[in-house]
């Protein structure tokens, strides 16, 4: 079909000449009312997150359900997130002015009462769209009308973040993409490149990709309580602390990236440093450089020196590898060995000596980790290597 006539078609479905006069920032109000209005809300999402750290993409589903007050605030909601395969990973229910989470996977939780902030998948836009129009409305442009998966769409375009710093290119652009009808968001894109920072230090330069797709909404319709029920039994407060030093190691029981496992004999009698760690988490791309200097010292020493994933798949894993440098070994690990070590956020540090005794437990890095590790590296292996 001629291409003039496709655009023709849309423009006409989606009545394009007839709202041509309203403004970005008008329509966009008009779609956080819409949304405040509502009692109930259930809607599916699908989530394309493109790793800012390697070249993996992550495509996950949610299903959620949002009950609000006369004022637009929500009383009570449930989240649940699914993998690209369909299998169940997190939840969080808000009910009673509690807000529950529970990662399926390793069967634990936390709970937060009379939480300050809830989120999901309509708040995340209802913010972004409401600080275009309080702080950059004159970023907002209105892009041609069209047609996503079927349904006629306003589309916008927000320019929130244009600059050249060192002939780089630093940008976030937005794109928005709202029902005609019912002005409920259909796709949200942001796409962006910067140098990004986590906690004040400089991890480098990073691209942004995100996708939302929202589909099968229903308004305004009675939610069941069941909707809102779960049972923890078998689940396990959420870890606050890391294992103390002085304490046994467990067993570490891990996986190659090839799947084939380690025995647990390759860890006895060795000073071992493990980083539990996430391809996902900026703080650990800080960490890599850290791991990769200690690993060349002290390679030809009783250690072992090891970084464990406990959620990614090995293919997520071999990606993050290769895209920064790791030099030092990686293994799988399973949710279970997670818990038992009592990981909590990531990367966490523990350096354990030859008789299997915790006698360093560090959260998170720090500029002293390198100097920290090492000192007591050096002191457990008697002599310290030739720097």
């Amino acid at each position: 079909m001629n291409r003039f006539l496709i655009l023709f078609i849309i423009q006409f479905v989606c009545g394009f000449a007839a709202r041509a006069q309203q403004q970005p920032v008008d329509v966009f109000r008009k779609s956080v009312q819409k949304i405040r209005s509502y009692r109930s809300i259930t809607f599916s999402v699908l989530q394309v997150n493109k790793n800012m750290l390697s070249t993996d993409t992550t495509i996950v589903k949610r299903h959620e359900t949002i009950v609000q007050n006369a004022a637009g605030q929500v009383t009570a909601q449930n989240l649940l997130s699914l993998t690209q395969t369909g299998q169940p990973y997190h939840r969080e229910v808000l009910t009673g002015g509690k807000l529950f989470s529970m990662e399926l996977k390793d069967s634990v939780y936390s709970k937060a009462a009379q939480p300050q902030m809830v989120n999901n998948s309509l708040t995340q836009y209802l913010n972004e769209i409401t600080y275009i129009i309080d702080k950059k409305p004159g970023k907002l442009s209105r892009l041609k009308d069209t047609l996503i998966a079927g349904t006629c769409c306003y589309s916008f375009f927000a320019n929130t973040y244009d600059t050249v710093v060192n002939n780089q290119h630093n940008y976030t652009y937005k794109y928005f993409y709202l029902n005609q009808k019912t002005l409920l968001p259909v796709y949200c894109l942001e796409k962006g490149a910067g140098s990004a920072t986590k906690g004040g230090y400089e991890i480098g330069r990073v691209n942004i990709y995100n996708e939302r797709h929202y589909s099968n909404y229903a308004l305004n319709r009675a939610v069941a309580p069941s909707v809102f029920a779960f049972n923890l039994t078998g689940f396990d407060t959420e870890t606050q602390a890391m294992l103390p030093e002085g304490a046994l190691a467990p067993t570490v029981a891990v996986r190659q990236l090839s799947g084939m496992s380690i025995p647990a004999g390759h860890f006895a009698g060795k000073v071992v440093l493990l980083q539990f760690g996430s391809a996902t988490c900026a703080a650990n791309a800080l960490a890599n450089p850290v791991m990769n200097r200690l690993a060349a010292r002290y390679a030809n020493r009783n250690t072992a020196i090891a970084c464990i994933y406990s959620e990614e798949t090995p293919l997520q894993a071999q990606k993050y590898v290769a895209a920064n440098n790791i030099k030092f070994p990686i293994y799988l690990g399973s949710s279970w060995l997670k818990k038992k070590f009592q990981t909590k956020g990531t990367p966490n540090f523990y350096l354990i000596n030859q008789q299997g005794v915790i006698v360093k437990s560090i959260p998170g890095y720090s500029d002293g980790l390198e100097q920290q590790l090492s000192t007591a590296m050096d002191a457990l292996l008697v002599s310290p290597p030739a720097p």
